[in-house]
């Protein structure tokens, strides 16, 4: 079984002058894994959730962002989707397709050599050369029945890797 290394990584959040808790995982994930600052980062993806806003608004449609929505409380798979093509990531699946259940364990997945957008649910985090780099370990996973942590890990759903 592959286990992955851990390594505290807040992505420059602190260096930007950030602090509390917050809901900036994909925020801090793309910075970890694109070198990019945490603050060029942050402003990029609100930019992007402002212009999504303002052309489903101008079609006459309905915005499909909560008001609040952003680098700090949560970026929509849409915003980052956009924002990582941009850069030259590419998104890979990891279930059988649509509706199909994701078998790919945090733990027992073998990672592409290099950075790696991984998506687990609710969380985006980063791994380098298998070493999961995040504020927390966010590879484990805990039985909602005993409470105990699951062997294999967190389910991966899809994961992204920079075409070269």
């Amino acid at each position: 079984m592959l286990k992955t290394g851990y390594q505290y990584d807040d992505g420059g959040r602190s260096g930007a002058g950030y602090k509390g808790l917050t809901y900036d995982c994909v925020t801090r994930a793309i910075s970890i894994a694109t070198d990019l600052g945490y603050q060029h980062v942050y402003d990029s993806l609100n930019e992007i959730i402002s212009l999504e806003r303002k052309k489903r608004l101008t079609a006459g449609k309905k915005s499909r962002y909560k008001k609040g929505t952003g680098s700090r409380t949560g970026v929509p798979d849409v915003v980052f989707g956009i924002f990582l093509n941009r850069l030259g990531w590419i998104k890979y699946s990891t279930s059988g397709g649509f509706g199909a259940v994701a078998s790919a364990r945090f733990n027992t997945f073998k990672f592409p050599r290099g950075r790696v957008i991984v998506g687990v649910r609710g969380h985006l985090c980063t791994v380098i050369d298998g070493v999961l780099r995040d504020t927390f370990d966010s590879s484990i996973t805990h039985d909602y029945v005993t409470g105990k942590e699951v062997k294999d890990g967190r389910v991966i759903y899809s994961y992204w890797v920079h075409e070269k």
